[in-house]
């Protein structure tokens, strides 16, 4: 007598349609994630200094105004510092923690207006100086920064001492 022994089904080895399609999925919601973080972080630097700037800027209005000293704010292509009027001249700031000279980083684009005209830049033997007065005024100014994706973000002071920050304004797929 013959006994049935049972057999088993025969499955063939590899995955599943579905188990491609989740695993797929899965990598593309990690791609997404990595590269929006990437992109909205790619100019990071250029927002992080011109928020230094904004800040140092107000600072040394109040610096200015409480101290009863005449300051300036100096930019040229490469960097930023501050001076303080001794006597005749405009002195350096130096050994000063907030007002020591910066320079920009690498790949950051700079753009000046004066009384609402462009300024040049490139001359760093003559900074563009800006005047930060104990009287609580600012010459007239906007500094836009801007980095490889050519988002802006601007500095500004007004006549009446108010400096302003502006960063660029975000918009959704739909436009607002």
């Amino acid at each position: 007598m013959k006994t049935a022994t049972p057999t088993l089904p025969v499955r063939s080895s590899g995955f599943t349609l579905f188990e491609i399609l989740v695993v797929v999925f899965i990598i593309g919601v990690i791609v997404t994630f990595g590269s929006l973080s990437i992109s909205q972080h790619s100019d990071r630097y250029v927002e992080d200094e011109a928020r230094r700037i904004h800040h140092l800027i107000r600072l040394a209005a109040e610096e200015a105004v409480m101290s009863a000293q005449e300051l300036s704010f100096l930019v040229n292509s490469k960097g930023y510092s501050f001076a303080r009027l001794e006597g005749p001249k405009w002195e350096p700031i130096e050994g000063d923690a907030f007002f020591r000279k910066r320079e920009f980083p690498e790949n950051l684009h700079v753009k000046m207006q004066v009384y609402d005209e462009d300024v040049n830049l490139n001359d760093t033997e003559k900074p563009v100086q800006v005047y930060i007065l104990s009287s609580g005024e600012v010459t007239p100014f906007t500094l836009t920064l801007s980095g490889e994706s050519n988002v802006a973000y601007t500095v500004s002071g007004s006549l009446t001492g108010q400096i302003t920050y502006q960063q660029p304004e975000t918009k959704d797929e739909f436009g607002g």
